[in-house]
């Protein structure tokens, strides 16, 4: 964050998803005296009776073959299992972010927000007003990588996308 001109000290409020593994991330980003925020409308999207099972290219634990759509054909993607469609995602990222940027008080301010891979690309999606089918623009952002974004007058610009400080490049699903 030193690149960026970034310390602990310059975030105002911190919002992070509801999930328990993000405990010690936070503790170890956020300066004392920061408002930390859980919100569960920013937690990483739910694939029901799916979760936890392994999915890549190259191997499924999934037992559904048009599951890769979430990735290669988002538009095409229906949960089964219980899971959320991404319009449902997308809601909960759209209700998160407008009632964020109508704070007053972070106007001119350091917000950090901390989610998931499709979670945030959901945010992303919501900030630069992307149809479904663009969901993955950036592709899935890696470990630790961090967007940045500006609000003026309420109205959000994306300065920048996906940047990792470690030699991993971010991945596109196509």
């Amino acid at each position: 964050l030193q690149k960026y001109d970034l310390k602990k000290s310059d975030v105002l409020s911190a919002y992070f998803s509801a999930w328990k593994a993000l405990t010690s991330y936070r503790d170890d980003v956020i300066a004392q005296g920061e408002k930390i925020i859980e919100d569960a409308r920013i937690q990483e999207i739910s694939f029901g009776s799916y979760e936890g099972m392994m999915y890549t290219r190259e191997k499924s634990e999934i037992p559904d073959e048009n599951f890769g759509y979430f990735f290669t054909n988002p538009e095409r993607y229906q949960p089964t299992g219980g899971g959320e469609t991404l319009e449902e995602l997308l809601a909960r990222e759209r209700a998160f972010w407008q009632e964020l940027i109508a704070i007053d008080e972070y106007k001119d301010s350091t917000i950090l927000v901390s989610t998931h891979g499709a979670a945030l690309s959901g945010l992303l999606s919501v900030i630069k007003r992307n149809p479904i089918e663009k969901f993955w623009d950036c592709g899935l952002h890696k470990n630790c990588g961090i967007s940045i974004i500006e609000v003026k007058d309420k109205k959000a610009e994306v300065l920048q996308e996906a940047i990792v400080f470690y030699e991993e490049k971010t991945v596109a699903w196509d």
